[in-house]
């Protein structure tokens, strides 16, 4: 099954939009899945990056294209829970959980390991609490009390 490319979150079969930038004009654009056939990943063609998306991640791939950041590894900022629970990588509190790991963990060594093991674990834990209102609702505040300790430093 297909993945958003931007949040690393299964897309459903007739779900998602394709993402198409080109490199040299710095142009980029949405179009419907149905127009694309056959795209089920990013593909890199000369200066065109292609990709399927959730609708509401076009916005942060669009935000890496206007500052000129490589789109072939957007899932690097992938937070599997956090965007399961609280419904999009967009929310305040996933991008605060990014930033930590990209400032705090990943230069660590022993933070890029934890993220190796989060990385492989967690999409199935993601996909139970995506589907369960009650455990979505409940992960979020147990994120956001989290989010206390983390953003002290």
């Amino acid at each position: 099954m297909a993945k958003c490319s931007a949040c690393g979150i299964e897309l459903g079969e007739n779900e998602g939009s394709v993402f198409t930038s080109n490199s040299v004009t710095g142009e980029a654009s949405l179009s419907s899945r149905d127009k694309h056939p056959g795209i089920d990943g990013p593909r890199q063609i000369g200066s065109n990056f292609t990709c399927l998306v959730h609708a509401d991640c076009f916005t942060d791939l669009i935000e890496k294209v206007s500052k000129g950041e490589s789109l072939n590894d957007t899932k690097k900022s992938v937070c599997f829970i956090a965007t399961a629970a609280f419904g999009s990588p967009l929310f305040y509190e996933v991008r605060q959980f990014r930033s930590y790991r990209e400032q705090v963990l990943f230069p660590r060594r022993w933070g890029r390991r934890l993220i190796r093991f989060y990385e492989r674990s967690s999409p199935p834990i993601a996909r139970i609490i995506a589907s369960n209102n009650v455990l979505r609702l409940w992960v979020r505040k147990i994120l956001r009390f989290s989010l206390l300790f983390i953003t002290k430093r």
